[in-house]
């Protein structure tokens, strides 16, 4: 616990965990099962306490994100590196707001790009260098696991719907964020959303050594988009599955 709170370039060499070692493969098989055990009771809750349930899951995932900021205040982090700009950043902001306001745009927006993101976090986390019981450690599992939990709930209960003839959403979302944000980081020479270069440990590295830039950032595009059709051919399997699973009358 001595290094709970220890900020990465403070850290000793070699006390991280493995991506995909036992530590790593144990979270997400908790996440998954926590996820599962949580949706089986709301899909059995009445429609009070299910709004109770995802309002506290977007409180919880605004509410890390927030400590999250001031924990960078606290160990002197420039701001410039601490801003709330990637992908997964903003969908606790995103979630928050949409369990208030419900507004379309935002729920599609979680559902297609913000989701699958949250999802390959967890897969590939660029946290490996923390141990896997600190602040920032927790907070990378939790956070991207709540994300992933809102979004589930309301797919659950019929609020966010996918649908192609809505998917002009999340890719005008996809846009008024990625451009601005390109921008930034070669401005001031961060790697919000990655737009930069690939982040450490993940398949795209290979790809940006190999081909560059341009070639990186078309991959990277790539899928994006690949995942957008992917959850969305998955979510019209689970509809049809649930329809054809219930009986006449229900």
């Amino acid at each position: 616990m001595e290094n709970f709170f220890i900020y990465e370039t403070e850290l000793p060499d070699g006390i991280g965990f493995s991506a995909y070692g036992p530590v790593h493969l144990s979270f997400l098989a908790g996440i998954l099962a926590a996820i599962f055990l949580i949706l089986h009771f709301y899909n059995r809750s009445s429609r009070k306490t299910q709004r109770r349930i995802y309002l506290a899951t977007a409180s919880a995932a605004l509410t890390m994100q927030v400590l999250m900021a001031v924990y960078f205040a606290a160990v002197g982090v420039n701001v410039i590196y601490s801003l709330p700009l990637h992908l997964c950043s903003l969908a606790s902001y995103l979630a928050f707001l949409h369990a208030v306001f419900n507004w379309d745009i935002l729920g599609q927006s979680l559902f297609y790009p913000l989701m699958p993101g949250a999802c390959c976090a967890l897969l590939f986390p660029d946290w490996t260098r923390y141990p896997v019981f600190s602040f920032m450690s927790l907070e990378g599992f939790l956070i991207h696991a709540a994300v992933i939990l809102y979004v589930c709930m309301r797919l659950a209960d019929g609020t966010i719907a996918a649908s192609w003839n809505r998917i002009w959403k999340p890719v005008l979302f996809l846009a008024c964020w990625g451009i601005p944000v390109w921008v930034f980081d070669h401005v001031f020479f961060v790697n919000y959303g990655f737009l930069f270069e690939a982040s450490y440990g993940s398949p795209l590295m290979g790809i940006q050594e190999k081909f560059g830039t341009t070639g990186y950032l078309a991959a990277y595009a790539g899928i994006i988009f690949g995942f957008m059709i992917l959850f969305y051919l998955a979510y019209g399997i689970l509809v049809r599955y649930r329809v054809r699973g219930k009986q006449p009358g229900q």
